[in-house]
């Protein structure tokens, strides 16, 4: 932001905004500016001092373009895409199910040139609904010259994936960089693929949760998977029952992260810094499972035609680690015992194309790739498989999410403008729920002590999906006007749906119902009804207003019905 004075032609710069600026309004007494940032925040500035007095901001996640940005009626020799191509990585932390963590970048314009760049992480309080933290994860290009001589962005690092530990006080990332593809313009052809492997960066990052909830680094690993060159993080997870994480990279090697308390005081303890650090302390190798064919295809193809695929999970109690490896159509899904890290079982056919995502509800294990399989690991044999139709212009946003408490997962289904979601059981191919989103999913989340799913879509909007009748589900607040209470479908004015999961029991036994003959049923009409005083108390009202905390409170429609169950119901007559 520049503000020039014509007179004296001094000018004043306002560098380092978190975006570029969309609009600029000046106040009708000339004492403020407000200022819109194309990264869905707002911003008023004093026209004496030029400091921001108030800042309002909502997720900073990448968006479609709902409207030509002004920075890019500026001609361009780069152009930027028009939707997310990729999901966004994003986690809730395990004692703070109110609070969302999702990768961000520096307003739409750089998020999405280049290789999509969203180096941050934002932090977003559901229960306010206002972000309270916003920190780097990767490396980062704060500043007003960041283009190259040739005018094309200089690319910022990639956060593939990030997850928080057990107990909430670790948290692991893994971002990855590679220079441009015209970096390598002059290079020939059969040697491009090449330079641009050995020059890429990868880094494997275990941060410190801080009582403030802002995040110390703790550990950095350089490149956690290698061969002869810097191999990719296909996946990373967390252990559910200890502080312990599992990555699984390029070359074919499963890595167990262990936190261990430091030998020597450096100079980051002795000035208050954390008295741990990270480290492998066991690698596993499953590429061997895979046919020769493949694992030869995977590791020497030397180009992008054919690179490695995997997905990781463990299991609800941390004993197994469930590792997807192989290339397309060709993989297998290795069963491995966590403590000592030998291969139990291989089970191959489990997916087909690319491997998009492998989760474990005991004693299931859910994969999505082209197919949605649920196999049964107990009694060794596949449940059911659900065909995925295809999507080229958005199958990268094809997502999978598990939620423990309710036990049933979920999947994004992108079609050409909007997704659909669809809740499973894992003992049923038909699906609980099916809703269809106005928008793109880019980011599908759950919390592991919490029921409900959490959804954020490519309009940097929050959806929630969850069974009504559970009072712990996860919730974000919604406008009153926006709750219509005489259905459990509701439209909203700005065209939103709000989401509630209807019981499947109930909805049966009302259809089985209407296929009967309708009976006579006498009423009884004792003649008190009429103008009866309903006289509640308070712990009936507490009862089923405070029955847990305000993040996490069941929806106004169940607690209407509730209230009015209360002053439906009559009184008892002692005879």
């Amino acid at each position: 932001m520049v503000v020039w004075q014509i007179d004296t032609s001094k000018k004043d710069f306002l560098p380092h905004l978190s975006g570029s600026v969309e609009n600029i309004v000046v106040s009708p007494k000339g004492s403020s500016y407000i200022i819109h940032l194309d990264d869905n925040s707002a911003m008023i500035l004093s026209t004496a001092e030029m400091k921001p007095t108030t800042y309002v901001s909502g997720i900073q996640s990448a968006t479609v373009t709902m409207s030509q940005s002004k920075d890019l009626l500026v001609q361009r020799v780069w152009n930027a895409p028009v939707g997310v191509q990729r999901p966004l990585p994003a986690a809730i932390r395990p004692t703070e199910p109110s609070k969302i963590h999702i990768c961000v970048g520096n307003g739409r314009q750089a998020t999405m040139t280049g290789d999509f760049s969203a180096p941050y992480l934002q932090s977003v309080d559901l229960e306010s609904f206002s972000n309270f933290l916003k920190q780097p994860l990767a490396r980062t290009q704060p500043t007003d010259v960041n283009i190259t001589n040739k005018g094309v962005p200089i690319d910022e690092p990639l956060v593939t994936h990030l997850s928080y530990s057990a107990d909430g006080k670790w948290l692991a990332s893994v971002d990855e960089w590679r220079p441009a593809e015209r970096d390598a313009e002059n290079v020939a052809t059969q040697y491009k693929d090449g330079l641009i492997q050995e020059r890429r960066e990868v880094y494997l990052k275990f941060w410190e949760v801080n009582g403030d909830e802002s995040l110390g680094l703790v550990s950095r690993v350089n490149t956690p998977h290698a061969t002869d060159i810097p191999e990719l993080v296909l996946d990373l997870a967390s252990n559910p029952s200890s502080p312990c994480f599992a990555t699984l990279g390029g070359d074919g090697m499963v890595c167990l992260w262990r936190p261990k308390v430091r030998q020597q005081r450096d100079v980051a303890t002795q000035e208050g810094g954390s008295t741990w650090s990270w480290g492998c302390s066991q690698t596993i190798p499953i590429g061997d499972s895979v046919s020769q064919g493949a694992y030869m295809s995977v590791m020497y193809s030397g180009s992008s035609s054919h690179p490695a695929q995997g997905a990781l999970a463990f299991s609800e109690d941390g004993s197994t680690i469930f590792a997807a490896f192989g290339v397309h159509d060709e993989g297998v899904v290795c069963v491995i015992d966590a403590a000592s890290g030998e291969i139990v079982k291989t089970l191959d056919g489990l997916w087909t194309g690319k491997i998009r995502s492998i989760q474990a509800l005991s004693p299931f294990i859910v994969v999505l790739s082209q197919e949605l399989r649920v196999y049964d690991v107990v009694s060794d044999e596949l449940r059911y498989g659900v065909e995925i139709p295809p999507e080229p212009e958005a199958e990268d946003l094809l997502q999978l999410s598990v939620d423990l408490s309710s036990r049933t997962f979920a999947i994004a289904l992108p079609t050409k403008d909007r997704s659909a979601i669809g809740v499973f059981d894992p003992e049923e191919p038909e699906p609980l729920l099916v809703r269809s989103l106005p928008h793109h999913i880019v980011s599908l989340v759950s919390s592991p002590d919490t029921s409900g799913f959490l959804i954020v879509d490519d309009a940097a909007q929050v959806w929630t999906l969850g069974e009504g009748s559970d009072p712990l589900s996860l919730a974000a607040l919604q406008p009153l006007e926006d709750v219509r209470l005489n259905g459990t479908e509701a439209e909203a004015p700005n065209g939103r749906q709000i989401l509630l999961q209807e019981d499947t029991e109930m909805a049966g036994d009302e259809d089985e119902e209407d296929d009967q003959e309708p009976e006579d049923v006498e009423m009884e009409d004792d003649g008190d009804d009429e103008g009866r005083d309903v006289v509640l108390g308070q712990h009936q009202l507490s009862e089923i207003f405070d029955a847990a905390p305000a993040y996490a409170a069941p929806s106004v429609e169940d607690m209407f019905y509730k209230v009015a169950d209360l002053l439906a119901a009559k009184p008892l007559i002692s005879k």
